[in-house]
């Protein structure tokens, strides 16, 4: 609670009340408001406050992650989810060790394709593209795809299926 207090005195101090957050491009088609928005309101501000922490994990996100891929589709992409503070991903039943709390992580669907055509092409088109993690959500109708992790998850391809996760492929970049 005082590191949050803090966050919000240093946003004040930056930004002033008449302002409270300033949108902005974290690549070529993804912005802040997009990769930090959530659908429960009494969390929005805080959760944008603690992302200006992580906008440079947002911004490799953006530009390598979610850029190739919709540059390969050449599709839009709806972002289901994004950067969340802790508080966000206790609420929504995040994992306690989430790369969405560090701005590593996205969840999408291509608008306008089958989530299911989306994931298996990237797994098959897209093999030399480097990722952390792709987790297939079909129960769900999402993908989810992070940054490369320090020493783990490296390549990892999955599916979460009857309420387990499913290894389809790991491997290692050289």
């Amino acid at each position: 609670m005082y590191l949050y207090l803090l966050r919000m005195i240093r946003h004040f101090l930056k930004f002033g009340d008449n302002q409270m957050f300033e949108n902005f491009k974290l690549s070529e088609h993804f912005t802040f408001f997009e990769l930090t928005r959530t659908s429960i309101v009494e969390l929005q501000k805080v959760n944008r406050v603690i992302a200006e922490d992580y906008i440079d994990n947002l911004k490799i996100l953006a530009s390598a992650r979610l850029e190739m891929i919709r540059s390969f589709f050449n599709r839009p992409m709806a972002i289901t989810s994004g950067f969340r503070c802790e508080k966000l991903n206790e609420r929504v039943g995040g994992s306690k060790t989430s790369q969405h709390m560090i701005g590593d992580a996205a969840d999408f669907y291509i608008v306008t394709m089958e989530i299911k055509d989306v994931f298996e092409v990237i797994m098959k088109r897209l093999s030399n593209f480097r990722w952390g993690q792709l987790i297939y959500y079909p129960e769900h109708g999402f993908i989810h795809i992070s940054n490369i992790g320090a020493g783990k998850n490296k390549n990892q391809v999955l599916i979460y299926d009857d309420g387990e996760y499913k290894l389809l492929q790991s491997g290692s970049f050289k």
